[in-house]
């Protein structure tokens, strides 16, 4: 047997309020992006624009600011066709480029180079200010 529950608001046990999370983390961010044609595709959360930096590189704009630059990125980057090339992202580390509004990212190729993907998606976990 299959059961339904809907509700508008789940409040506190106090009844003053919504229910917080509770040692649980949330994703602050997460979006798609083709490198190649450059686009943001639909169905993004925090993310106002993706600007192309070079090959390989791109900057995502958080839309709402991360409280500090120590947040957690995790990413994927493929080809739409199946060619099976060893790839994956990152946020990239250069001076100056930690931010609170703003998520660096790099693509690289598993001989060390970095390149354009058709499908870049990312997911961020942090606190927002």
């Amino acid at each position: 047997m299959t059961s339904v529950l809907n509700v508008d608001t789940i409040a506190d046990k106090a009844g003053t309020g919504p229910v917080a999370f509770t040692k649980q983390e949330a994703a602050k961010m997460y979006f798609r992006y083709n490198q190649v044609t450059p686009a943001l595709e639909t169905g993004s959360l925090n993310v106002s624009s993706v600007s192309d930096d070079a090959k390989g590189r791109f900057t995502a704009s958080i839309t709402s600011n991360m409280s500090d630059a120590l947040y957690a990125i995790t990413g994927f980057a493929g080809e739409h066709g199946g060619q099976n090339e060893a790839t994956w992202m990152s946020k990239y580390f250069q001076q100056n480029d930690y931010s609170t509004s703003a998520a660096p990212y790099a693509v690289w190729y598993y001989a060390g180079d970095v390149r354009d993907k058709e499908r870049c998606s990312s997911v961020l976990f942090g606190d927002l200010a």
